[in-house]
């Protein structure tokens, strides 16, 4: 494999990471304004709180997509496309039917029992919560079949391609909800034309995708239990990184709304999402490293995955701590300016933030090591027992420090993260800490991995 393939692979994929990235901050950075005009801090905080709670039942998939996206590729680099469909239609059958039956789930929960009324909400009803609540599981249902066609996209070499779709998906779905909401006001409006954009964005994907890849269809035809069976293990692996950031990030929401309630919620959410610029940058980096990871895993290239990983890890670091630093000086103009001043600068809590932000810039991007590498089962679950013990520690710090001792609660997870993360990736790659550390600290001005790919030397800047 040369370096210039590398390096196109790289490229391509950080550009279109970039697109996503750059969608989601375009959403943090307009819809907060935006549902602050239309419903108030009060309103929208219930709209965050009722939003956490359906996000979770993005975890129902149980990572079946991402396990059937790498089996399909690998099915397809070994050229046996009949396999791959096989995957393809196993996973979909075994996804409908498991979203349908969460669905319905959800709809007898909220409209035939109290479960509503347990969640902390000042403004919104019960029946518009209930309304809002079904929209949105049907909604997340239709992100998951999406997210089975992106599966497509990536094992017949259209990786790009269906995450810039994926992108484009997510900011029709945004000016749907904006539309509605500024035309109409009503939550349960704004739920729906997110349903409505979501379907279509769906439909367009699967037209492109099979345009693109006419071979791989949906259906029943090649549909078995073997195939679900044997993906199972593998989908379950894969499910405990999204429910442990789902419990750092969702979760701590419905505690600070019990604890401090819903108008604390809006001021938290302002200030992690401020934080959450630096995240969305450092994520371009790791998403379009993970395939190198793996290609270089495979071929056994120690000296190649020691370069990829030395090099993703200090452009993360020295990408966070400049911006991190520049936010900490815009921030008290940008944020009464952004919230309409409906939201005040709390500057240790945005401290606190950003701190944990450098510390992930790290952590994260040399989590890719264990994830491009199917080890990270230990690593997930110690994400979902960290995140939450956190928010048992944040239930009794919320009330006794206020939001900065719910942010201490998470930086004390991730900071013990560090310290396990990195060690283990090390020594996967067979690096040295010191050595490792002397790299991360360099500038990124002409720092380059070295090692040997197929007898030629490779160099990843």
């Amino acid at each position: 494999m040369t370096r210039q393939h590398v390096q196109r692979r790289i490229l391509r994929g950080v550009g279109a990471n970039a697109l996503s990235q750059g969608v989601g901050v375009l959403v943090q950075l307009i819809g907060l304004p935006v549902f602050l005009s239309v419903w108030g801090v009060v309103e929208y905080g219930d709209w965050l709180v009722l939003t956490s709670w359906v996000a979770f039942l993005a975890l129902s998939d149980v990572g079946l997509a991402t396990a059937a996206a790498t089996e399909m590729t690998l099915r397809v680099g070994a050229d046996d496309r009949q396999a791959a469909v096989s995957v393809f239609q196993s996973t979909w059958v075994l996804l409908s039917l498991v979203g349908l039956v969460i669905l319905g789930l959800v709809a007898v929960a909220v409209h035939a029992t109290p479960v509503v009324d347990w969640i902390p909400l000042r403004h919104v009803s019960r029946t518009t919560a209930a309304s809002v609540m079904t929209i949105l599981a049907a909604q997340v249902l239709v992100v998951q079949q999406t997210g089975l066609l992106h599966a497509g996209f990536r094992c017949d070499g259209n990786y790009a391609l269906g995450q810039s779709l994926s992108a484009l998906a997510r900011l029709l779905e945004f000016v749907a909800y904006v539309l509605a909401a500024c035309l109409i006001g009503s939550m349960v409006a704004v739920a729906l034309a997110g349903l409505l954009a979501r379907t279509a964005a769906g439909l367009i994907f699967w037209a492109v995708l099979h345009h693109r890849s006419p071979w791989l269809r949906l259906g029943v035809a090649h549909a078995n239990r073997y195939q679900m069976r044997r993906l199972a293990p593998a989908a379950v692996a894969f499910l405990g990184m999204p429910l442990g950031h789902a419990l750092g990030s969702q979760g701590m929401i419905q505690v600070i709304a019990a604890t401090l309630g819903s108008t604390a919620v809006v001021v938290y959410a302002a200030h992690r999402t401020i934080a959450n610029v630096v995240t969305q940058l450092i994520n371009v980096i790791n998403l379009a490293v993970w395939p190198e990871f793996s290609t270089a895993f495979g071929s056994g290239d120690k000296g190649l995955m020691r370069g990829l990983h030395r090099s993703a890890c200090k452009w993360a670091f020295w990408i966070a701590v400049p911006t991190c630093l520049l936010l900490l000086l815009v921030a008290p103009i940008l944020l009464p300016i952004w919230s309409r001043g409906q939201v005040q600068l709390m500057p240790a809590l945005l401290a606190v933030f950003l701190l944990i932000i450098v510390v992930r810039s790290i952590w994260r991007t040399s989590a890719v090591v264990p994830l491009a590498t199917n080890r990270h089962q230990l690593l997930a679950t110690l994400l979902v027992a960290g995140n939450a013990a956190a928010c048992g520690a944040a239930c009794y710090l919320g009330p006794a420090w206020g939001l900065v001792g719910v942010a201490l609660a998470l930086a004390g997870v991730d900071l013990a993260l560090l310290l396990y993360v990195t060690c283990n990736s090390l020594r996967a790659v067979q690096d040295r800490p010191s050595q490792f550390l002397w790299a991360l600290l360099a500038p990124p001005i002409q720092l380059v991995g070295q090692g040997r790919s197929k007898g030629m030397t490779e160099q990843i800047t």
